[in-house]
């Protein structure tokens, strides 16, 4: 008659089971089960038990003792609206006179939930208020994993028609990845690349239906943590502190409904240090500013992977901005000092700009000819890569709220400036995936081949200078075989034990996709002449003509 638009939800209390005294025929029948096959209606079987002692004075003293040895706190749940979880035990006892009687005991849980979130196995004391509209906890010890906190002051407050609850936390060792068990971000590939361990302290302080409180109530935390370990989307750090706080205004928008304020934070890599300060404010704005000081080559994990012998410090300032799922960083990195394999090579200054399609900095390359940026453009042809350019998406990260898209949009990191003393020049974009799509310039003037290359052995030193550039037009460098461009050589000169070999006009040479086209190549020198033209691909080999004269004796030095 209403076509379901009235509620009336309604809670029956009664016996149940079978086996029960004074039911005569029906002793051994469950009732329950006509209400189990009713559309709509919910059955809860409890499965605690409790063993109560009760003693009751004529002096107006009493006592009442309850045990629990097997006890699920989803049978007194819910707690306010928020779900309890958990199995355990507990002792209790109410002592005093019948006007001013005292309520205190000792409980244990394990994988205690609250609203959801799985906190561990905890074990604490426990004391009720005069007025019975409270309950505090002295200190509470709890496991979780790898994890052990402890919660000293807790308390539970149900005055003026709302809810506090609060202490400090004493994290003893706290694993990222338990943290993240707790809130169901287990698994979730967006914060799987964030890994370590913090100590310390935590104020903490909920309340529901205070003032200014969201209708899912206000989380605030004061942090004062160490950061013994961290790895940061594959860089490692050590001996760090974290001061700053924590407001979650509304825990079911995860991120986007929190507050972050960092007042410090300080990571160490080796003898280097990386601050940053700011905050993250509703829906995951981001107002940060970075510092890094002093962060030896050798520490840095993709440096150290394709460079090994590469020693010197870097540097950096900036800022970071834009929201926690889109970022937008301005650094400037500053190399002092470098060394390769026991050779200086110089140092280097490079602008790096985390940023995206939308940017209007990087729009503005669309009004641009294709190719042809402004002479006075910062950074042009990186800027033109990120706006005109196209690459496949990675596949979705399977989080806690189902696949999602690891980028809203393609975004990029732009990367211009100069190197090894102002003989590299610098212009490219790296998108932001895991290949690494890259576009852009990359010049070099000047630069001794030899520094980049092993010793000559018994054959005695290789030794030469190179000058040119290459432009990438698409592909990317994790998939070298995709890249395609154009390798301009305006100087070559390369000799050993004697004979020297230097370019007769450009060296041209265009690839595409694993094949490439040699358009002008002469080499000369030691009475040889070379002439290099055609071409080749990594599935169909080499298809080169060489003319020209070669000196016998170049052929016995390379023999050797």
């Amino acid at each position: 008659r209403t076509e379901g638009a009235w509620r009336c939800p309604v809670i029956v209390i009664a016996p149940c089971g079978g086996y029960r005294p004074g039911l005569g025929p029906f002793h051994a029948q469950t009732f329950e089960s006509v209400l189990a096959h009713v559309p709509g209606i919910d059955v809860v079987m409890p499965d605690s038990r409790f063993t109560t002692t009760v003693l009751l004075g004529f002096d107006n003293r009493l006592r009442v003792q309850a045990e629990a040895l097997d006890w699920s706190l989803a049978d007194c749940s819910p707690l306010l609206q928020f779900e309890l979880g958990g199995r355990g035990g507990f002792t209790a006892e109410v002592a005093g006179t019948y006007g001013d009687p005292v309520v205190r005991g000792h409980m244990r849980a394990r994988e205690f939930a609250f609203g959801g979130f799985v906190f561990g196995d905890l074990e604490t004391d426990f004391e009720l208020d005069v007025d019975l509209m409270g309950v505090h906890f002295q200190h509470t010890n709890a496991t979780k994993n790898e994890s052990r906190f402890a919660l000293d002051g807790g308390f539970l407050d149900f005055r003026k028609d709302a809810f506090a609850a609060g202490g400090t936390l004493d994290l003893q060792r706290l694993t990222l990845a338990d943290f993240y068990r707790v809130f169901h971000y287990d698994g979730d590939e967006r914060y799987e690349p964030y890994q370590g361990e913090v100590t310390g302290k935590a104020e903490l302080k909920y309340t529901m239906d205070y003032p200014g409180d969201l209708p899912n109530g206000t989380l605030r935390v004061d942090l004062e943590l160490a950061v013994p370990e961290v790895d940061l989307d594959g860089y490692h750090f050590k001996d760090g502190r974290f001061t700053g706080g924590f407001r979650w205004l509304d825990h079911t928008a995860g991120y986007r409904g929190a507050e972050l304020s960092i007042e410090r934070l300080t990571l160490r890599k080796g003898r280097g240090t990386l601050s940053v300060s700011g905050r993250m404010r509703q829906q995951g704005a981001l107002d940060l500013v970075v510092l890094g000081d002093a962060i030896a080559a050798r520490d840095t994990e993709p440096l150290h992977a394709r460079f090994a012998g590469l020693e010197g410090t870097l540097a950096l300032t900036g800022s970071v901005k834009g929201t926690a799922s889109k970022p937008r960083a301005d650094l400037e990195l500053v190399g002092t000092g470098f060394v390769l394999s026991g050779r200086p090579i110089g140092d280097g200054r490079m602008y790096v700009k985390l940023t995206d399609k939308d940017d209007p900095w990087v729009a503005e390359a669309l009004k641009w000819k294709p190719g042809a940026p402004p002479e006075n453009a910062a950074c042009g042809l990186a800027r033109e890569g990120l706006a005109r350019g196209s690459w496949p998406a990675d596949p979705p990260l399977h989080t806690s709220e189902g696949p999602l898209p690891r980028l809203d949009q393609p975004m990029a990191w732009v990367v211009c400036g100069q190197a090894l003393e102002g003989r590299i020049v610098v212009d490219t974009m790296i998108g932001r995936t895991l290949v690494s799509p890259i576009r852009g310039r990359i010049a070099w003037s000047e630069i001794d081949i030899d520094t980049f290359l092993p010793s000559g052995g018994r054959r005695g030193p290789f030794h030469g200078r190179v000058s040119g550039a290459v432009t990438l037009r698409d592909g990317a460098l994790m998939q070298p075989e995709t890249l395609a461009g154009d390798l301009q050589l305006s100087k070559v000169e390369a000799g050993q034990l004697g004979f020297e070999l230097r370019n007769q006009g450009p060296l041209a040479v265009e690839f595409d996709r694993g094949s490439f086209d040699v358009k002008s190549a002469v080499l000369v020198g030691s009475g040889s002449r070379l002439a290099i033209t055609g071409g080749g691909s990594m599935r169909e080999g080499l298809a080169l003509s060489v003319d020209g004269t070669v000196d016998l004796g170049l052929l016995s030095t390379l023999s050797h």
